[in-house]
């Protein structure tokens, strides 16, 4: 005989096997947007430098446009427009868009203003910001570099970076007090006990010997002939001398290039190999007009070559950022950043996942159901 229900039983457990199925294949529907996404960023990533070429930087910007209108508040965002800024900074003056600098200043404030602080790539994009805002708004870019090292003081090469940017600035503006404050931030950093990367090392000690270098350029400044430099140089070392005990071999080099202009007694300085005996040569007599003439035609010679070495320097320049752009105007920025590269790495595994739990509960319901009717059966007997 039949137990009353037993029917009803049956029936309920396949709805809810069906149940199992539909969520299961909603969860796994629920990564299609993202995907799709992703997807479309790729395709303008492959196809940016030719649609420049074609029809411009307007028509390729509008396309990021429209992949961040369509996808609001996906975290990737902010680097497509970010993106949208670098192109405005990039120079199609060959289809008559040269670069549009007040644009892209816009562009970085808007993201700034319109993306939560806290998010992974602000930083950079702060930075990026600054800097475009030193020729527009010297102002702004000085709170905006201050605002990055009291902001994130654990990104030890942004720190650094800011720092710099902030001696450079003022320097511009004639504050030399201000700008040695800065510069002497960047030479005695110390690191704030995060964990600091290869990378993010080279890039510190990169930007110190730019301190250097600035500092140096800064001493020489207002000197007009090679003998008034290598005297401006060698004052300024005398009251700086941790400067050459710390940086020995930039300091070196530097002097050399200064008293390039002067060759007299240089030969004597490469034998000694010290910035020493390189700004002790100015004060030496030169001997007869035969040797003054055959220093100057030693120097044109040396200056003949160092302008070729330009020219050849430039050429490679030129081509190495051609090429960057044929390759795609978009390299630097479209890579999803870390949270977004999490996202698009643990979204497929976790679907599958999903999946697999949801086949899982089936196979048991299933189990259950066949349990429950061969209990039926039996009581049906």
């Amino acid at each position: 005989m039949n137990v009353p229900g037993n029917g009803r039983i049956v029936e309920m457990i396949q709805l809810r096997k069906w149940a199992v199925l539909w969520v299961a294949a909603a969860a796994f529907a629920q990564d299609t947007p993202y995907q799709t996404y992703m997807a479309r960023i790729e395709a303008l990533q492959q196809s940016s430098a030719e649609i420049a070429q074609r029809s411009g930087r307007d028509v390729l910007i509008q396309q990021y446009r429209d992949i961040v209108a369509e996808y609001p508040g996906y975290a990737n965002n902010i680097r497509l427009e970010t993106q949208i800024a670098m192109l405005y900074e990039s120079d199609f003056s060959d289809l008559g868009q040269p670069p549009d600098y007040a644009a892209a200043h816009e562009t970085y404030q808007n993201i700034i203003a319109n993306y939560e602080a806290d998010h992974p790539y602000m930083p950079t994009v702060r930075r990026l910001g600054a800097d475009r805002a030193v020729e527009i708004d010297p102002k702004l870019a000085r709170d905006m570099y201050e605002g990055i090292v009291t902001d994130y003081p654990d990104h030890d090469a942004l720190v650094v970076q800011s720092e710099y940017a902030l001696g450079k600035l003022a320097a511009s503006q004639g504050d030399m007090v201000t700008a040695q404050q800065h510069f002497d931030r960047v030479l005695g950093y110390v690191p704030s006990g995060a964990e600091v990367s290869e990378a993010d090392a080279a890039n510190i000690e990169a930007y110190q010997n730019n301190t250097v270098s600035t500092m140096l350029t800064n001493a020489i400044d207002k000197a007009n002939t090679p003998q008034e430099r290598m005297k401006a140089l060698k004052k300024f070392l005398e009251k700086n001398k941790e400067l050459e005990q710390r940086f020995g071999d930039l300091v070196q080099r530097f002097a050399h290039s200064v008293d390039r202009g002067d060759s007299a007694g240089a030969d004597e300085a490469d034998e000694n190999g010290s910035v020493e005996a390189l700004l002790a040569s100015i004060k030496k007599n030169k001997s007869g007009d035969d040797s003054a003439r055959r220093d100057r035609s030693r120097t044109r010679e040396e200056r003949a070559r160092d302008a070729e070495g330009e020219k050849t320097r430039m050429a490679r320049l030129e081509a190495t950022a051609e090429e960057a752009l044929q390759a795609g105007t978009n390299a630097a920025t479209l890579a999803p950043d870390a949270m977004t590269s999490r996202q698009s790495l643990l979204k497929p595994a976790t679907a599958t996942h999903r999946l697999a739990y949801s086949i899982a509960a089936v196979c048991i319901v299933g189990l259950i159901a066949g349990t429950a009717g061969l209990y039926a059966a039996r009581r049906s007997m």
